[in-house]
């Protein structure tokens, strides 16, 4: 396969599942994403009438360009205004309409700049901003009052906001609210509906946590979760879980410690806190106290589970690079990668039994390298952190073999064709298969599992695979296929389920 063929299939998978969500979101009103696709056809379709050959270049470089680009930058805008380089994130928002002038990224970029410009004290160019979204469809102008409100700390005014909305940005800012006007019964049976529907969101739903530690008191399951946070934003958390564990001294004299007339957002966040303190949770019964508890103990887990490094993952890809060394390295690289493993469905399953194992780490190409390198960045770590890493070590070897074991199955009813397989594929494909089972057991209660728009994604690149597979005979469709099903068998078997969501709430 060449590099245009290759990106011409990356590149219409990326298009494809878009254009999914765009049906999606134009059934809700939103025709956001549908008008960028509208428009990235326009271009799209001239250039690939002039340069046929290099249609998968033309369409992966739009892609990238307009669509990949815009929302790496907003990624990066969000860790900049969590570190509080808020001119520099309000300059980069605007880099986002130049790379996609009609798209989604827009409203999103406008949102962030907005909550820059009216925290650096910038009011009238937040209001001119403001002004120009109201006319503009959907949901962007309440977002920007949602934003005024928070950063005034009006916090009355955005719980009735945000009370009714099923937005998971909306209701952490009711459960916010509901602490800060002292509310903790209902805090907690908000954090139990909304930690359910986060359950395959370990970064959202350490964000609720947080949260939910500071306004229960509970100060040093609280600094677990700070880790990495802007010394500012970490000190006035702690503070806040100072006063509600009752140390009201030393939390005023961290808040102290914090004021700067220069962020005036800073500011009202300290007024707002030394006039409104929370509610000391030494005051209220034992089951409330028993419930914060609870959620000191799961925080620790949490942490290690979403922010652990991905060691298994790192040492299969570096084992993977060290043999593709090794056997490009050799006079003859197909001799090299029979002897380092390859599967050989002439030897049969005498022959066979350790290059089962051995095959999943050998690859013939620096494409085919590359190719299965990305799919393992892309889909192992989440795994490994999500099932642990002996377990995530089972289910990876575990899809390989089945995969290979396939294969040599469905050769004995061909024994005159001699097959010699490599790859990381099958185990890739396994590892598809337990996503999928982890997101079907993520899913909130009232949700059908096929309602899930991850499912569907999910779904969607098996049957591009599949697609990919019958039209190169090159690769292994047998290999694939099975260990997607081992996947999926060992996903049932290894994927924990979604803790019941009542657990976590109290009568109210």
């Amino acid at each position: 396969m060449t590099w245009s063929e290759i990106l011409l299939w990356m590149s219409g998978m990326c298009w494809l599942i878009a254009i999914g969500r765009a049906i999606g979101m134009a059934r809700r009103g939103d025709l956001a994403l549908l008008r960028y696709l509208a428009v990235s056809a326009l271009v799209a379709a001239p250039l690939i009438l002039a340069f046929p050959t290099a249609i998968g270049w033309i369409l992966s470089l739009l892609w990238m360009g307009t669509m990949m680009a815009p929302g790496l930058i907003l990624r990066l805008v969000s860790h900049l205004i969590l570190h509080r380089r808020l001119v520099l994130a309000a300059t980069l928002c605007r880099t986002v309409p130049v790379l996609q002038p009609v798209g989604p990224h827009q409203a999103t970029a406008r949102l962030l700049r907005y909550q820059c410009l009216l925290e650096l004290g910038r009011t009238g160019d937040a209001e001119r901003l403001a002004a120009a979204s109201a006319s503009r469809p959907g949901q962007e102008h309440r977002q920007m009052q949602i934003i005024a409100l928070r950063i005034a700390q009006r916090w009355p005014e955005i719980m009735a906001l945000t009370h009714a909305s099923t937005a998971v940005g909306d209701r952490a800012l009711y459960l916010r609210a509901l602490g800060e006007t002292g509310d903790v019964p209902g805090m907690l049976t908000a954090y139990a509906e909304l930690a359910a529907e986060l359950q395959g969101q370990p970064q959202q739903l350490l964000l609720a946590l947080r949260i939910m530690l500071a306004f229960g008191g509970r100060n040093e399951a609280l600094q677990r979760l700070l880790h990495g946070t802007d010394p500012a934003v970490s000190t006035y958390w702690q503070a806040t879980a100072l006063m509600a564990g009752g140390d009201r001294a030393h939390a005023e004299a961290l808040l102290e410690s914090l004021h700067d007339p220069a962020k005036p957002s800073q500011e009202a966040a300290i007024a707002w806190r030394l006039a409104h303190p929370p509610t000391v949770i030494a005051s209220t019964d034992a089951a409330i106290t028993a419930q914060f508890d609870q959620l000191s103990k799961l925080a620790g887990h949490l942490v290690q589970a979403s922010t652990g490094r991905p060691w298994a993952t790192w040492t299969i890809l570096g084992i993977c690079i060290a043999l593709f060394a090794y056997t490009q390295s050799a006079n003859s690289t197909n001799e090299a990668l029979w002897s380092a493993g390859a599967l050989d469905t002439a030897l049969g399953w005498a022959g066979n039994w350790w290059r089962l194992v051995a095959a999943s780490f050998l690859h013939a190409s620096p494409l085919h390298l590359l190719m299965n390198g990305l799919g393992l960045l892309l889909f192992a770590p989440t795994l490994e952190r999500a099932l642990r890493r002996p377990r995530f070590l089972l289910l990876y070897l575990g899809a390989g073999v089945g995969g290979m074991a396939l294969v040599l199955l469905l050769s004995a009813a061909d024994p005159g064709h001699r097959t010699i397989l490599v790859g990381a594929s099958a185990s890739l494909m396994g590892l598809i298969g337990a996503e999928l089972i982890r997101i079907i057991r993520a899913r909130i209660v009232q949700q059908h599992w096929w309602q899930n728009p991850q499912v569907r994604l999910i779904a969607l690149i098996i049957a591009i695979q599949e697609v990919f597979d019958c039209s190169h005979p090159e690769v292994s469709q047998a290999g694939h296929l099975g260990g997607l099903i081992v996947g999926i068998l060992l996903g049932l078997m290894l994927v924990p389920r979604r803790p019941a969501p009542s657990s976590a709430s109290v009568p109210r």
